[in-house]
């Protein structure tokens, strides 16, 4: 959910960003007022020439989708292969407050795109003939493009120079560390619906 919230409530470096959004930082005389994407819990950065003359107001704020509550953390598409780790991380993330779908082939994967709008896409590179990059390139071109992250246990540089030039938003490796998986779609989700704001998608 999208906030916009008065410019009351200035901060200065080093104290911990209390909410994800924009805010408008001020620097010490050296560089005109600009924007800046923070995330809660992060620290208000420090200046390499301002040190910590440095001011941050709040622009637009971002609650958690489902709101304050965090049992509606976002929705996620979830594709892979292999029936046992959609299936797990489906349990795991539901558990969470991730609304999941899943699928185990690019029909389906394909379909479930086309039908819905999802805040991240979590894909194995290693789809039948290799259909995961035009699942991701349907996913990345879409009007309202997900966070698009891709997962493999057979790493080469073909594959990663193919996600590094579709800006692939992050690349897992096998077995997916459940800790890096939360904290990538706790900080990305959110700057999905930051992005989404100030590109005025609502």
């Amino acid at each position: 959910m999208i906030v916009r919230v008065p410019l009351a409530k200035r901060y200065k470096s080093g104290q911990i960003v209390p909410r994800d959004g924009i805010y408008r930082v001020s620097h010490h005389k050296h560089r005109s007022p600009h924007e800046s994407v923070l995330t809660r819990g992060m620290r208000f950065p420090i200046c390499k020439v301002c040190q910590d003359q440095v001011r941050f107001e709040p622009v637009t704020a971002v609650e958690p989708v489902g709101g304050t509550n965090g049992r509606n953390r976002g929705s996620l598409l979830v594709v892979d292969p292999e029936p046992a780790i959609t299936f797990t991380l489906k349990q795991i993330l539901e558990e969470e407050g991730y609304r999941v779908w899943a699928a185990t082939d690019y029909s389906a994967a394909q379909r479930m795109l086309t039908q819905n709008e999802y805040d991240a896409v979590l894909a194995d590179i290693h789809l039948e003939d290799n259909t995961a990059m035009g699942l991701l390139r349907r996913a990345i071109n879409h009007r309202r493009p997900p966070v698009v992250m891709l997962s493999t246990d057979e790493p080469n540089v073909a594959s990663l120079r193919a996600m590094l030039k579709m800006k692939v938003n992050y690349l897992f490796f096998k077995p997916i560390d459940l800790s890096e998986l939360r904290s990538t779609l706790a900080c990305m989700i959110p700057r999905r619906a930051i992005a989404m704001a100030a590109a005025g998608m609502r």
